[in-house]
């Protein structure tokens, strides 16, 4: 079990924990929004700190995906048309961690992958 509090901890399954409970609130979630957005402006290297955060592509539901890399997009070429929904998202402060894990960059499609909607913005790409 974990326990919630004002102390700044470096357990990593709080964070997680903090965030999911965050996304079920929209005061919270836009705080989350803001503080990014204010961490963001106060960067020294504000186009590096960009390059950094990732939406990760996934299903809501389980579907085989074995053999298929992971597919992250870049904040910036996130397709996000259509009604408010969350999505997951990795930041790093690693350059190579991407490439490390063998995970496929995409770009200008949505993070949602939902077998009902247009296969151009919201199926996996398969790659030869």
């Amino acid at each position: 079990m974990f326990f919630m509090s004002s102390e700044i901890s470096p357990d990593d399954r709080m964070l997680a924990q903090a965030l999911a409970s965050a996304g079920k609130s929209d005061t919270l979630r836009n705080a989350i929004f803001e503080a990014l957005r204010k961490a963001e402006a106060e960067a020294a290297d504000r186009p590096t700190f960009r390059d950094q955060i990732f939406a990760v592509r996934d299903f809501q539901g389980n579907y085989p995906m074995s053999g298929h890399p992971i597919e992250i997009i870049p904040q910036d070429h996130v397709y996000l048309e259509g009604p408010p929904h969350g999505f997951n998202v990795m930041a790093t402060e690693d350059p190579g961690l991407v490439q490390r894990l063998g995970l496929r960059l995409v770009q200008g499609v949505s993070p949602k992958l939902l077998l009902h909607k247009d296969p151009a913005l919201h199926h996996p790409i398969f790659s030869n």
